[in-house]
């Protein structure tokens, strides 16, 4: 008679790996046959909160399997869909039932530690769940703050530029009298054209590098569908007409997650522009301006499928375009 054939899921961004995750994984070999690593935000450009790639991080956990002569473990990568659980939890759901399946197990089992943002634990009713008492007093928001301050060559300078940046945006606000009712408000804008958006290369921190939706910081006196153009024709000097752009509005959404960017939150309403190519079929000349130090076309695909870019932009251009990303562990393939 055959035995019933355990796999085992662990789902974390592991950023960086520590201690307390190595006992977690240790754990939960220990109580299945297979184990399976969901590594989250594996499409996320390097910030504060995640600053290694998914490759780095693979890697990191491979080299600990290796020295600790573990075996029969799996590691795959999965995107953050910031506006859409429902989709994460599809997404997981089949990696699960693939790799069960290919593996021959009969059951699974999801490991995890209860604690403060992990809520996630609670989606999967179908699977058994295992928790994992912590061995270890250690998170990774405290590590990455200790090499922050004393061992910052760790990180790519992007990375350190915007823990400076939101360091002196909190120093400048630490006497503000009502803190939890602190945001900011901004304006970004999806410009498309004959299946391309226009996108631009953020030329200071936070971010500085990388791709991302033209916008920014709502002024006092605008709201925030000007802020949204304005900030479209400042950063991108596309040679459309202000009168066609906002005539050529098809959406718009605010997005308020609390954790949007790593600082002080940021308030944004997208607004979704779609406009036609120009007299001879091309798409209009863009350039980068402003703060911005490129912009250009890309097709909405390749967007979504082969870019990392900045904060939490290709869930807001996937809410307001309906084009969801591959799932990371296929496009990583």
């Amino acid at each position: 008679m055959s035995k019933n054939k355990t796999l085992g899921l662990l789902i974390g961004r592991f950023s960086p790996l520590h201690a307390g995750h190595r006992d977690l994984i240790r754990q939960a070999k220990q109580n299945c046959d297979i184990l399976l690593i969901l590594v989250g935000s594996a499409d996320t450009a390097r910030n504060i909160k995640t600053p290694f790639t998914y490759q780095e991080r693979e890697k990191a956990i491979h080299e600990f399997l290796d020295f600790e002569n573990i075996s029969h473990v799996m590691v795959r990568p999965i995107n953050d869909y910031k506006y859409a659980d429902n989709t994460w939890i599809g997404v997981v759901n089949d990696i699960v039932t693939k790799m069960s399946k290919n593996n021959g197990c009969d059951s699974i089992t999801l490991f995890g530690h209860n604690k403060k943002d992990t809520d996630y634990l609670s989606w999967f009713p179908q699977y058994r769940f295992m928790n994992i008492d912590a061995k270890y007093e250690v998170c990774s928001t405290d590590i990455r703050e200790a090499w922050f301050k004393n061992l910052p060559q760790k990180f790519e300078k992007s990375v350190v530029d915007d823990w400076n940046y939101f360091q002196k945006e909190k120093k400048l606000f630490e006497n503000y009298p009502f803190p939890d009712t602190l945001s900011f408000s901004c304006g970004d804008a999806i410009l498309e054209c004959a299946g391309h958006i226009l996108l631009i290369q953020r030329g200071q921190a936070p971010g500085a590098g990388t791709w991302a939706l033209p916008g920014g910081f709502k002024n006092r006196n605008e709201t925030f569908f000007d802020c949204a153009i304005r900030e479209l024709i400042e950063e991108t000097n596309v040679r459309v007409p202000e009168k066609v752009l906002r005539g050529s509005v098809v959406g718009s959404k605010l997005f308020d997650s609390p954790s949007r960017g790593n600082g002080i939150p940021r308030v944004t309403m997208c607004v979704h522009i779609k406009i036609q190519p120009d007299a001879d079929g091309k798409l209009p000349r863009a350039n980068g301006a402003d703060d911005a130090a490129d912009a250009k076309w890309v097709p909405l695909q390749d967007v979504m499928n082969s870019y990392q870019l900045y904060d939490d932009h290709k869930s807001i251009i996937s809410v307001m375009t309906k084009i969801m990303p591959l799932p990371a562990h296929i496009a990583f393939q």
